[in-house]
């Protein structure tokens, strides 16, 4: 990042560009903790968390990064650290292909994600506190899918869902239910942030009301380059 926060002993400092001066410290160990400003999220604690409206975690925080390491000081010694930082947020793709007599007929796709962190430790690099909720976007495409994107700092719990509704032009058929376990899809999500994760899966949609739905061939795409 192009500014980022250092906080060190009992310092926080504001820094911009790729090296620069630590403040002078007692001779001993300290804890060197690295990250910079993003958009929807905030740092208390060594704990980044993402604001919420309405119970649910934003959908779109800003791109964030952190570093942990450690530093001695001693007496009459001038060193340098190098101190690689981690993007600690990951984009999530979520494309669904819709099937059966009335798809056509889809206006919108009202869904959210369970089992989100809404916090991360960034000294132990683990998701903390309980686990939140996110709207998924769903967004018609040109080529008749619908497409949502969501960045998150991680997943937290050993269940992940997709619920929700679609719901159709002038209510015909009603509205369908969709519950989706993709936990398994997710079992590592926390790991390799800075590569984007996208899944396609089919919902089939009825002729009537009175159906539950679910996403089947469920596929995880393979992606190039990094996210953010």
């Amino acid at each position: 990042p192009s500014s980022y926060t250092v906080e060190i002993g009992q310092e926080k400092l504001k820094f911009s560009g790729a090296s620069n001066p630590l403040p002078d410290l007692l001779p001993g160990d300290y804890k060197v903790l690295v990250y910079n400003d993003a958009s929807h999220l905030s740092v208390n604690n060594n704990i980044v968390t993402v604001t919420q409206s309405n119970g649910l975690v934003n959908s779109m925080p800003g791109w964030f990064f952190s570093a942990v390491t450690n530093v001695t000081y001693n007496d009459n010694v001038v060193d340098t650290i190098i101190v690689p930082m981690k993007q600690q947020i990951r984009e999530l793709r979520i494309r669904l292909h819709a099937e059966g007599g009335s798809k056509e007929s889809i206006k919108e796709i009202q869904t959210k994600l369970t089992g989100v962190a809404g916090s991360w430790d960034l000294m132990t690099n683990t998701a903390t506190g309980n686990a939140r909720e996110i709207a998924l976007p769903f967004v018609k495409q040109a080529d008749g899918t619908w497409l949502a994107v969501v960045r998150l700092l991680g997943i937290v719990g050993n269940r992940q869902t997709i619920v929700g509704e679609i719901i159709f032009d002038n209510a015909v058929p009603k509205n369908l239910h969709i519950d989706t376990d993709i936990s398994s899809s997710l079992i590592d999500f926390n790991v390799n942030k800075y590569l984007p994760l996208a899944f396609t899966g089919n919902i089939e949609t009825p002729t009537q009301a009175g159906f539950t739905g679910s996403i089947t061939d469920w596929k995880q795409i393979s992606q190039n380059g990094i996210a953010w």
